[in-house]
């Protein structure tokens, strides 16, 4: 798998690492089952001998599904609730900026302007020039960016967008249709990589929606801070049905009456300090193990013997605010455990069984708060003893460094024996207790998982259902284009039966709608032609097409031709039979004989 993401990075010079893994293993595992692949190696090896491979796995990657005005309740909130309310606080006007990252083929960001337009409008405030909105829209996929930049949009458009915004803000154009000029020029798109490249700053709205959902907690947790750090006071962040700020409470607050359009807060900027994104810091950033000795130097290690000799030097591990442990003090096997598998250095993975959630919160509490967390009296078992253990996290700066790290010690104590015939607290109420926050945090996580997932197969019903259409068009164009050759067709399968018919065919063959899937020789049929089958089978068996003329009982005459039908794989899957009347033709024949004979 790591090869694979740095094969990737290298090709495209964008980084999955910090994508959702579930996610991005569907979609390999797409890939894989297309090329009939059943290992990652495999897979692997045929990306490094096709390139084209690598940039279709890219775009796979990229989640591309949007449409106009997904969520229907968030945008009307915005028009008629959340905007009027900027409006009014600028009663003399004023030019407004917002930001719309993964926008896609565009149709979020002219949402946005759209939405924009109608609040303006429903204020009575169309005064040129005092009201404006300039959009940023983003996103990393360049062919997308330049699908946006065009406004050009199938007939898919009028499923989503009202009658009188498709008047309003579209332009018919050809087969779709096209977004208006003034609508257009509020928007520049440009290609960019939220993860890597500096954010736009000084915003009124940042429309973030159905995106944080593919990255993994981490990267999450880094770029709230960030949106928070590019938007103004009293700014407003959209977010997607399924994102949240998480626990950055300090940062933003919901908007009343909609519960995904949070107000930007006034906090302390420092966590912000932890990840700004450029894409020199992204390319040197180095792994968990060489920040522990790059940043392992006399200067901590000091801090640390001077934090344990006051806490009486309990065990203790010192690790940055991801988890990732830079130094170990003391006995903490009690504690610690290394985890199976690859060796992983981070005090999450190797937390011990009934102590892992409990740290977990304590390590967040402490990097939110950046003071110091503990939780005492903390029952835990190790093997047969039970033990009360106190956890404290402490945060440590580093002087000329703007982030911090981490020292986590650990205390514990044997439970104490209960005297006889008293009646002291029993400690199976308390473990229930643990067992009990154990429980809901693990629930909590499945919620959280199912809520991704469920917007997953959101995302992927509206990309199937995208194919359905087009594949419904490229139908209804395939009828249309037989139907006006005025030539009679039949498509039989290999075994002879009938898989679809044209119009004219109703005119040899009594043919009706439930008649697709039957033998052909169940139908009646207006032809003398008994050596049919027989010819229909040499087709099938030599692979060369078979051209006659054919009488009807009527009177008239038809060229049949009897080919095989071909797949896109160059795979042989029945016959095509064409019947084009020739009536004319062997009657000026006739005339022109003076026998009046034909020809076969």
């Amino acid at each position: 798998m790591r090869e694979l993401m740095s094969l990737l990075q290298r090709h495209t010079g964008n980084n999955f690492t910090e994508y959702k893994m579930s996610t991005v293993l569907r979609r390999i595992e797409r890939r894989m089952k297309l090329h009939q692949l059943d290992s990652m190696e495999s897979y692997v090896a045929y990306l490094r001998d096709n390139a084209a491979e690598v940039q279709l796995l890219f775009r796979v990657m990229l989640i591309g599904v949007t449409s106009f005005f997904r969520d229907p309740t968030v945008w009307e909130h915005l028009c008629s609730e959340t905007i009027p309310a900027l409006l009014a606080a600028n009663p003399e006007g004023a030019a407004f900026k917002a930001w719309v990252p993964a926008c896609s083929t565009g149709e979020g960001a002219y949402t946005l302007a759209m939405v924009f337009d109608e609040a303006v409008t429903r204020a009575n405030a169309r005064e040129t020039g005092r009201y404006s909105l300039q959009i940023f829209a983003t996103d990393l996929h360049g062919d997308a960016i330049d699908k946006a930049r065009q406004g050009l949009f199938g007939r898919g458009v009028e499923d989503t967008v009202t009658h009188e915004r498709l008047v309003r803000y579209f332009l018919a154009d050809g087969a779709g249709y096209r977004i208006r000029k003034e609508l257009r020029n509020m928007i520049i798109f440009a290609q960019q990589n939220i993860i890597s490249d500096p954010p736009f700053t000084k915003l009124d709205i940042l429309s973030c929606r159905n995106l944080l959902i593919y990255f993994n907690p981490k990267l999450q947790e880094q770029l709230i801070p960030l949106f928070h750090y590019a938007l103004k006071p009293e700014g407003l962040l959209v977010l997607g049905s399924a994102d949240t700020p998480g626990s950055y409470n300090e940062l933003f607050m919901p908007v009343p009456g909609c519960g995904r359009i949070y107000r930007r807060l006034d906090a302390s900027t420092q966590r912000v300090a932890n990840y700004f994104p450029t894409k020199i810091a992204k390319a040197a950033q180095p792994s968990s193990i060489e920040v522990a000795t790059m940043t392992m130097n006399g200067n901590i290690q000091t801090q640390v013997e001077h934090l344990l000799l006051k806490a009486h030097t309990p065990a203790a591990v010192m690790i940055n605010s991801d988890g990732d442990i830079l130094y170990i003090h003391g006995r903490t096997g009690t504690f610690l455990e290394p985890a199976t598998g690859r060796a992983n250095w981070n005090i999450h993975a190797m937390a011990r069984d009934g102590l892992r959630y409990e740290l977990a919160d304590l390590i967040e509490r402490a990097n939110r708060s950046e003071s110091t967390e503990t939780v005492r009296e903390l029952l835990f078992k190790d093997g047969a003893s039970s033990l009360l253990v106190d956890m404290t996290v402490d945060v440590v700066r580093e002087d000329g460094h703007s982030g911090h790290n981490l020292l986590v010690t650990f205390d514990a104590s044997a439970m104490p024996a209960r005297k006889r015939g008293s009646r002291g607290a029993d400690p199976r109420p308390q473990e229930l207790e643990q067992q009990l926050t154990m429980a809901r945090l693990e629930l909590q996580a499945v919620r959280e998982e199912m809520q991704t997932s469920r917007e997953e197969l959101k995302a992927a019903n509206e990309e199937l259902q995208s194919k359905v259409d087009d594949l419904s068009l490229v139908n209804s164009d395939m009828k249309n284009l037989l139907n006006s050759t005025d030539i009679a067709v039949i498509f039989l399968d290999s075994q002879m039966n009938i898989r679809r018919y044209t119009n004219q065919a109703t005119q040899l063959y009594k043919l009706i709608a439930t008649d697709l899937n039957r033998p052909l020789s169940d139908i009646a049929n207006d032809l003398v032609y008994p050596a049919m089958e027989d010819d229909a089978a040499e087709v099938l068996r030599s692979l060369v097409f078979c051209e006659r003329q054919i009488p009807t009982r009527d009177g008239r005459w038809f060229m049949v031709r009897i080919m095989p039908y071909r797949t896109v794989n160059n795979v042989i899957d029945g016959l095509v039979l064409t019947f084009v009347n020739v009536t004319e033709l062997k009657l000026l024949e006739a005339r022109l004989t003076p026998e009046g004979g034909s020809n076969k």
